[in-house]
């Protein structure tokens, strides 16, 4: 039937080829990620497999609609040499980047386990890392761009062999009768639906991928030009619309106000971020081997909540979510969003009211991911970077600072603040390349994963840190939360599943009026803000997207969202859901791998955890578009 019109029997050969090197990638990307998809099973791999056909078909359309429309002049000069060696770099320029961006996410998944979206380019683009990452990038992941360029290479032999052998066979037809124009048409049809990705009321999206197969199989079905295409000008949240008002801040309030009838407490607060410090890596993980020695000492010292989550996958996520109690509730992260110029409550303005000293310290590159325009924002009087320490002797060659001198450079600097203060700093030496200062090799443990030595050097300066910080007089006066801004990489099974992913160490340390102990209670990173001011009794109101530990009378929950499936954790449980419904409810305290889906057995519990995930989503989500994060 195609011979008719043998342009676009091309055509298709064409978009067949494109095919089979997505399907190429996919299978690349379930071999380099396996550990995470290991539990899928046979059936759900197959499965996933075929629901991705659909995603490529739509990615394959949408990218390749100048191809597309080349081959739709079915005129003489398709056939000439000239036109022909036009379509092709064109075909190549569109397809060989595509596969590039497939390859991309063979590595950079096991450190966000979903799929690139279009605001890495905002990442990315912050603080000039760019130029200090690359040939980083280059030398440890070299073997991506091995396997992109042998993948461009079979594009294009297999490209110039299909053309040859179909213009050995067919041959221009002139005349445009009905038969051709009707396949013309009916081929125009079959493109939009490919564009759209089936027949279904609303086009393919990114949380379309989890309504074929679960949830946690969904990075397998998409592609990465897909995620990327989708999530360009995803900038406004959608008004939610639940519950009434009213019934939405019975659920959840963001706005607190605490009344102890105590007077406010004037402590200093030191909130310490570790960079990609998983659970895992811990003592507390009931692991053979720790590799944070000094946090698990500090942890023996400390309220700890063993039960704590990140409210994201990055630390473009996780700042906001410490700061501000801001958890990541859309495809951008906040500091990146059209929402970043929002008013918000967090902690150095609020304890800023209280005449506090506020600063905040990151070894990295000024304006590294937007960190200095958010602490600008946030309203810190001083901000410490790469810049204000001023020597380079001690830079990584990549990232920033190293932790053991920054650190010191913080104990020093936060000395010289005018108590009551508040300071916050970031560590960064666990970032990958996981690089550790040449005295110190072969100090630390190597373990089992390329990060473990520099989360034990990362320890080593908290360590160094806490042993400077003890000799001033302000010590004893301080409370101290330390926690992660991320989880990273893994190789125990729990962590690769949709709790594990986000689980983090966090502490409340102040000798002089925390006991020691463990509390029961889930957490997460926005709960952070609430609790240091609960603790101060603070009396004034204030937004915040958490609940103190302190308050017994609060719910205690933590809330993801990931590859656009939103999560909320609560005694033990772990709720699944999309915009309209639940996908799935596991009992991780005692199913740690999510084996048993239990969202079809009606269990009490679902109902209420479906009611505070959509309150609490719904709050969000005005909040930020009303810019309403400021208390009134």
């Amino acid at each position: 039937m195609l011979k008719k019109a043998d342009n676009l029997l091309l055509l298709v050969k064409r978009f067949l080829l494109l095919l089979l090197f997505y399907s190429v990638a996919r299978i690349l990307f379930l071999v380099f990620n396996l550990e995470y998809f290991s539990d899928l099973g046979f059936k759900n791999l197959i499965f996933s497999f075929a629901s991705g056909i659909r995603f490529d078909i739509s990615s394959i359309i949408i990218t390749n609609l100048p191809v597309i429309l080349l081959h739709f002049f079915s005129l003489p000069f398709f056939y000439s040499a000239a036109y022909q060696k036009f379509i092709k770099a064109v075909f190549m320029l569109i397809n060989i980047p595509c596969i590039f961006l497939n390859c991309i996410d063979f590595a950079y998944f096991s450190f966000t386990f979903r799929r690139t979206t279009f605001d890495i380019l905002g990442i990315i683009s912050g603080g000039g890392d760019i130029f200090n990452t690359l040939p980083v990038m280059i030398k440890d992941f070299w073997y991506i761009l091995l396997i992109w360029t042998v993948l461009s290479f079979f594009l294009i032999r297999f490209y110039s062999a299909i053309s040859k052998n179909h213009f050995d066979r067919y041959k221009f037809q002139p005349g445009f009768g009905v038969q051709r124009i009707a396949l013309h048409v009916f081929f125009l049809a079959l493109i939009v639906i490919g564009f759209r990705g089936g027949i279904q009321l609303k086009p393919l999206s990114i949380i379309s991928a989890g309504q074929f197969n679960s949830a946690k199989a969904a990075p397998l079905v998409l592609n990465t030009p897909f995620t990327i295409i989708k999530t360009i000008g995803e900038k406004e949240l959608a008004e939610l619309k639940y519950f009434s008002a009213e019934e939405a801040s019975e659920i959840f309030s963001p706005v607190h106000r605490y009344r102890s009838g105590k007077p406010f407490s004037p402590l200093n607060v030191i909130v310490i971020v570790l960079e990609s410090f998983s659970k895992e890596y811990t003592g507390v993980n009931n692991s053979e081997v720790s590799y944070t020695p000094f946090l698990d000492s500090l942890i023996s010292h400390s309220l700890f909540f063993p039960d704590a989550y990140a409210n994201g996958k990055r630390s473009i996520d996780g700042i906001p979510a410490i700061i501000a109690s801001i958890p990541s509730l859309g495809q951008d992260a906040f500091i990146t969003s059209a929402y970043s110029t929002n008013a918000f409550d967090n902690l150095a303005s609020l304890l800023g009211k209280k005449k506090y000293s506020t600063a905040f310290f990151h070894g990295g590159n000024n304006g590294t991911m937007g960190f200095d325009h958010f602490i600008h924002n946030a309203g810190f009087e001083k901000y410490y970077g790469r810049k204000e320490y001023n020597n380079d002797a001690d830079f990584d060659g990549t990232w920033g600072i190293y932790d053991e001198e920054f650190l010191q450079f913080t104990a020093r600097k936060i000395n010289e603040m005018k108590p009551p203060f508040f300071a916050s700093v970031f560590t960064l030496s666990s970032h990958h390349p996981y690089s550790v200062p040449e005295k110190y090799k072969g100090k630390f443990p190597k373990g089992t994963l390329p990060i473990h030595e520099s989360i034990g050097y990362a320890d080593y300066s908290l360590k160094k840190f806490f042993e400077t910080v003890r000799r001033y007089p302000w010590f004893d006066n301080t409370l101290f939360v330390i926690t992660a801004d991320h989880t990273a990489l893994s190789s125990q099974p729990f962590f690769h599943t949709w709790a594990g992913m986000f689980a983090i160490p966090l502490l409340y340390y102040y000798p002089a009026g925390l006991p020691a102990a463990t509390a029961s209670v889930t957490t997460q990173q926005c709960d952070i803000v609430p609790s240091v001011l609960h603790y101060l009794n603070f009396d004034e109101p204030f937004m915040a997207f958490g609940n103190s530990v302190f308050d017994s009378a609060a719910s205690h929950f933590a809330i993801t969202m990931h590859n656009n499936v939103y999560q909320i954790i609560e005694n033990g449980y772990s709720l699944l859901a999309d915009t309209s419904h639940t996908i799935s409810l596991y009992l991780f305290k005692t199913d740690s791998l999510f084996k048993e889906d239990l969202s079809k057995k009606n269990i009490p519990v679902q109902q209420s955890m479906e009611r505070k995930l959509r309150a609490y989503v719904q709050q969000f989500n005005s909040g930020m578009i009303h810019n309403k994060l400021k208390a009134e």
